[in-house]
């Protein structure tokens, strides 16, 4: 009896969270040279709210450490974005 709520109820959290995101900041379409697209999709919806997450655990947790090792910000967004469309 509870398979079928679950999903909802993530499915709306993540479209709420999603549109709330996007108030700040607008959702950008995944694209590909194979399938561009124009207009946000749940899968771009959740990758939003998977690097929002992310993001807000690194930032907020990381220790200073000496045995850190620091990454170009572009190599970071690249494999965050990368992971973030992984399912």
């Amino acid at each position: 009896m509870r398979t079928t709520p679950a999903p909802l109820g993530l499915f709306s959290l993540i479209t709420l969270w999603a549109h709330g995101r996007a108030a700040d900041r607008p959702l950008v379409a995944a694209t590909a040279a194979w399938y561009p697209k124009s207009h946000c999709t749940f899968g771009d919806a959740i990758a939003a709210v998977r690097r929002q997450i992310w993001q807000h655990q690194t930032c907020c947790v990381s220790p200073q450490r000496r045995d850190v090792i620091k990454i170009p910000r572009q190599l970071c967004e690249r494999a965050e974005y990368a992971l973030a469309y992984a399912t």
